[in-house]
């Protein structure tokens, strides 16, 4: 449940930090045209770093996949492996058996 807000709740942080800080830089404008740059970095920077978390979730989710493919790739690689010996060693059986007779 934590998973699903913790990401909104860092936005909203980091949003309103810029914020307070753009504030404070734009002391004595005209309203109008401060409205238009606090409502304009809100949606840059809110946007930015909902772009950014997305990105590093999907990083996660790829290395934790290359993981397991290289996992299982071994194991794979390993059991063949394993099959080969035991042909080798029934092939080796059978020419023993043929060479007695």
């Amino acid at each position: 449940m934590a998973k699903e807000f913790l990401p909104d709740i860092g936005i909203a942080a980091v949003t309103g930090k810029i914020l307070k800080e753009v504030t404070r830089q734009t002391v004595g404008m005209h309203p109008i045209p401060r409205m238009g740059i606090l409502g304009g970095t809100a949606f840059a920077v809110a946007g930015g770093t909902a772009v950014g978390i997305g990105m590093g979730k999907s990083a996660v989710i790829n290395i934790e996949s290359i993981t397991n493919i290289g996992s299982s790739a071994k194991a794979s690689t390993e059991s063949s492996t394993e099959v080969s010996k035991s042909i080798e060693i029934s092939k080796s059986i059978e020419v023993s058996k043929s060479t007695e007779l």
